[in-house]
């Protein structure tokens, strides 16, 4: 995925709730990105890492989890092209659920 040509999804998304400024535009668009491919049924982050970076999705779809006592995922939520599904690691020490590939996806892993 080229971001220069292409629309960025994250600055897509965050159009669609709430005007952006050129100078946010801008920013988002320089944030700096690491790409890296997964395949499906990968794990991202698991629950219990720490993690040093948030991962923006360009293509694809994942979800978050957490393992039942019976050994079972339970599916907490599913993300799209232009979600940053584990936000919130920012604030935690460590994860308290996974993240994993539903589809091959491409992401954008942004340092904290």
């Amino acid at each position: 995925m080229n971001l220069a040509r292409e629309p960025h999804p994250l600055i897509h998304r965050l159009e669609a709730i709430a005007d952006l400024s050129e100078q946010e535009k801008d920013a988002l668009a320089h944030l700096p990105l690491t790409i890296r491919e997964a395949s499906a049924d990968e794990d991202i982050v698991r629950e219990g890492d720490r993690s040093s970076s948030g991962c923006l999705i360009l293509d694809g779809m994942a979800f978050r989890y957490q393992m039942t006592d019976s050994g079972k995922r339970q599916i907490l939520s599913f993300h799209f092209a232009g979600d940053i599904p584990d936000l919130k690691s920012l604030h935690l020490r460590t994860m308290d659920c996974s993240l994993s590939t539903l589809t091959p996806c491409t992401l954008a892993c942004i340092p904290h």
